[in-house]
């Protein structure tokens, strides 16, 4: 019964956040005109708010839910993985990977980076993002193990480092292309600005993938909870699942920065908020975490787009100054564990 009330809220809470996302705006459309278009067609309703709605709207909301929905389950899978709570795409340097690999092809293959109306959306741009992506993630894993633990402080300079590293790289590559360099930084802070339901399309199959693995993985990730020692005696393939989960986890983080840009800190945000209410069970952990990582990235890009109206930020700029303070508060609290 207590699940079925948990189950219900979070269902509502969802369904808030959209319709607040689809209400606000520099048009205002008031909740009755969003239902009557939803669900009943249009009938009585405006061709403007309708086409406000459908075609701006409400796809921006569903990418900024599953990109969100990504970032958090990528964030919860390597926290996992690492058995730290500051583990996140963005700090350890997935996203900074990712960006470089979707530059690269922006830039310098854009006759190739025809996009998102491929086969499961898979063009040239996500392909590299992957690869950069993995490829980071990889990097940071290898340089900051010391024995079979991966230390916090040495994982935070890994990522730091390599991030540095593919910030320079980056400013390179925006050096080497002065034609589009206005659009390019603002990719960089991350942006829903003129996505479509093509860009939905696009990364749709990513988080559907990427949660079947990770949920029917949720028993091996409660497992590296006890140690990797402890997770060879219950006959779990440490090295194997490893692997697996870090691509699975790369690859959620790469479908977001090749739709989004690069949007900081959701990955560290919600699973931690989320384990702190629901606990740390892996199995009810993910899909809490997807879900709400969606909403929250609802809810700061609907503030992106308002708060300076009509002017637009971009919600990496939203995220990054709620991620920022609980980053410094994680790392305070980690101070009895560790020395900074």
């Amino acid at each position: 019964m207590q699940a079925a009330k948990n189950y219900i809220l979070i269902f509502i809470v969802t369904a808030v956040c959209f319709v607040i996302a689809l209400h606000v705006g520099a048009v205002k459309i008031s909740v009755a005109e969003i239902f009557n278009i939803l669900f009943q067609g249009g009938t009585n309703t405006s061709t403007v708010a309708e086409t406000i709605i459908l075609n701006y709207r409400l796809p921006r909301i569903v990418l900024a839910f599953l990109v969100g929905g990504a970032l958090s389950l990528s964030g919860c899978v390597l926290q996992g993985i690492l058995r730290n709570p500051l583990a996140d795409p963005y700090i350890i340097g997935s996203s900074s990977g990712a960006s470089v690999g979707a530059a690269v092809a922006i830039i310098f293959l854009a006759e190739l980076s025809i996009g998102y109306n491929t086969f499961f959306g898979l063009g040239i741009t996500p392909v590299l993002a992957f690869i950069g992506s993995v490829t980071a993630v990889l990097l940071v894993y290898r340089i900051s193990k010391f024995g079979n633990t991966v230390p916090v402080v040495t994982l935070l300079l890994a990522g730091i480092a390599l991030s540095t590293v593919l910030g320079a790289l980056m400013s390179l590559i925006l050096y080497l292309s002065d034609d589009i360099v206005q659009p390019l930084v603002y990719w960089l802070m991350g942006s829903f600005n003129a996505r479509g339901w093509v860009h939905v399309a696009a990364i749709l199959p990513y988080p559907i993938i990427g949660f079947a693995i990770i949920f029917k993985k949720s028993f091996v990730l409660d497992v590296f909870a006890m140690g990797e020692s402890k997770a060879k005696q219950l006959g779990v393939n440490v090295e194997r699942e490893k692997w697996i989960l870090l691509i699975v986890s790369a690859l959620l983080t790469a479908a977001a920065v090749s739709v989004s840009g690069v949007i900081g800190f959701v990955g560290l945000l919600v699973p931690h908020i989320v384990r702190l209410i629901y606990g740390p069970q892996n199995r009810q952990l993910s899909w809490r975490s997807a879900i709400f990582g969606g909403n929250f990235l609802i809810l700061a890009d609907t503030l992106a787009r308002t708060v300076l109206s009509p002017a637009e930020l971009p919600v990496g700029i939203i995220t990054s100054l709620c991620g920022g303070p609980f980053f410094i508060y994680l790392l305070k609290k980690q101070q009895g564990k560790y020395w900074l």
